[in-house]
């Protein structure tokens, strides 16, 4: 049996993305596709923005055959560390054979400069990492810093150099370099797909130019542009038509009928509580990032709403997306020790269906045979089963997904349980 695995967010799922899982079938020749995709909070830090079950139906109607969750854990990740919770998910289900991702890699040529890079980290030696703790020191991101050090080691290949720098300019080719390196890591590697990235550049923010084939930057501004202050947006099949599928626009207009599009913003009061409740600890709690947490609590008292905190919080060496992803963490409660938990897990700590097509059947089953980490479709069941380290990192999963109900809700109604909520199943 051929299974292809998929990491992904769909935020929200478009035509981009049912093009890939096209060409994934077509290029792999999997008997089934499955993807691990982030919940309700996304790797770029924030909510995604509508909620996960409307994204799992858009996947499983345009290619997807099983929909695993990746927790919230892993989802709100670095890049490298993203990129190491999907693949090894997808290796410890014990079923699937390719993984397969998007890239800017344009020819055969480019993508092997990107699978030779990835072994190079792989084995990375002491004088890479010389070049790259020095990279950081001179105030550097650390994926700058890492370009730099790269780029260092083909300094004699002009030529080589040259394109390496202008591969890892683009946030898919980093993202795709972190899927190669994580599948070298994994105990089971997988055969790697990488499939060349059509229409719109990934932070493309208009709709105008991108033909049928839009980013997801560029989708989620016009939702935001059209949510109108009486909490109604104009009806998604007006302006998305030809965006997205058409079974996803009809949901998605569905959807904001009674709900609203998401954004950082949604939780400013519920961020400044946490920060404010946890100014005298941040350093202790969260510390994964020392000078951050110090930042923030200088700034504190001039905090007005996420959006605007995050981009004063954003400094040399901070992008704003680590800002983002630091507070979501302080925001949800994700602290050194969950995130020890996580790493304590190998990334990897269990695996929440959230939906499935009743062909994939046989695919569920020998699923549950094969895998080496617990496959959750009855979440209370689960809960109980679990040993504490693992109970405690997917209640953070459960409360993550009723906060994010509550916020997506205009009127804010009451919500049932999220361990009460149905698989999607088509």
């Amino acid at each position: 049996m051929k299974v292809a695995g998929v990491i992904a967010e769909y935020n929200p799922f478009h035509n981009g993305h049912q093009y890939h899982l096209e060409q994934t079938r077509k290029l792999t020749g999997a008997d089934y596709i499955v993807v691990i995709m982030s919940g309700d909070f996304v790797q770029r830090g924030g909510p995604a923005i509508t909620d996960k079950y409307l994204r799992v139906k858009s996947a499983l109607e345009n290619g997807a055959d099983l929909v695993i969750q990746m927790p919230v854990t892993g989802s709100t990740l670095s890049a490298g560390e993203y990129a190491k919770c999907g693949v090894e998910t997808l290796s410890r289900l014990g079923i699937v054979t390719d993984i397969s991702f998007g890239c800017e890699a344009k020819n055969a040529a480019e993508q092997q400069l990107l699978i030779k890079t990835a072994g190079f980290l792989h084995d990375e030696s002491k004088a890479f990492q010389s070049i790259l703790a020095e990279g950081i020191r001179r105030g550097l991101t650390f994926p700058a810093a890492r370009a730099n050090a790269l780029c260092s080691f083909w300094e004699r290949e002009p030529g080589l150099q040259n394109t390496l720098q202008t591969v890892l300019a683009s946030p898919n080719n980093i993202l795709a370099l972190e899927y190669l390196h994580a599948n070298l890591e994994t105990n089971h590697p997988m055969e790697p797909c990488m499939v060349t990235r059509a229409g719109a550049a990934y932070h493309e923010q208009s709709l105008s130019d991108t033909a049928s084939f839009p980013s997801a930057t560029a989708i989620r501004q016009r939702l935001f542009e059209q949510y109108s202050d009486s909490g109604k947006t104009e009806r998604s099949d007006d302006i998305l038509t030809g965006y997205i599928p058409s079974s996803s626009n009809q949901e998605l207009t569905e959807y904001l009928a009674s709900h609203r599009p998401l954004s950082e913003d949604d939780f400013s009061d519920m961020l400044f509580y946490a920060l404010r409740s946890q100014k005298d600890t941040l350093s202790e709690r969260f510390s994964q990032n020392v000078e951050l947490s110090n930042t923030i609590k200088n700034k504190l008292e001039a905090f007005s709403d996420w959006k605007t905190f995050a981009l004063s919080c954003k400094g040399k060496n901070q992008t704003l997306t680590a800002v983002n992803r630091y507070l979501t963490h302080i925001f949800l409660g994700i602290d050194a020790a969950m995130l020890s938990k996580m790493r304590k897990s190998g990334f990897a700590p269990y695996a929440r269906v959230l939906g499935f097509h009743r062909d994939a059947a046989p695919l569920l089953s020998k699923m549950n045979e094969a895998a080496t980490i617990p496959v959750i479709t009855h979440p209370a069941q689960a809960l109980r089963d679990m040993d504490a380290d693992l109970a405690s990192l997917f209640r953070l999963d459960l409360a993550s997904a009723e906060l994010y109900s509550y916020a997506a809700d205009p009127d804010h109604n009451a919500h049932s349980s999220e361990l009460r909520h149905p698989l999607v199943y088509l």
